[in-house]
């Protein structure tokens, strides 16, 4: 949905597997082609402010990328006012997100 808080993987982050980023879903919309329908999402990544905080920051300073709905992973995370930012829960030992 709209307003989902996702993981999903940037290959031009220099890593053989891409980099992990956290984002907001800003649109969704359904693509018709010849084969087949598929569903695209715009995600606008949030900032890492550290301990599992993402933090959104106004668009000029953001970038958006559109990826297909079954090439991101929801994240089950909660906004903290006190932080102005989206708490995300990490593993424990290796620091990723958990997604949901």
């Amino acid at each position: 949905r709209v307003g989902d808080v996702v993981r999903f993987f940037d290959l031009d982050g220099g890593k053989a597997r891409g980099e992990r980023l956290v984002g907001k879903i800003t649109f969704i919309q359904k693509v018709i082609g010849k084969e087949a329908d598929q569903w695209l999402a715009d995600v606008k990544v949030l900032e890492d402010t550290g301990d599992g905080y993402y933090a959104e920051y106004p668009s000029y300073k953001r970038k958006e990328y559109v990826r297909k709905l079954e090439e991101i992973s929801p994240i089950s995370a909660a906004f903290v006012r006190t932080e102005q930012a989206y708490k995300v829960p990490l593993s424990k030992g290796t620091e990723e997100v958990v997604v949901r």
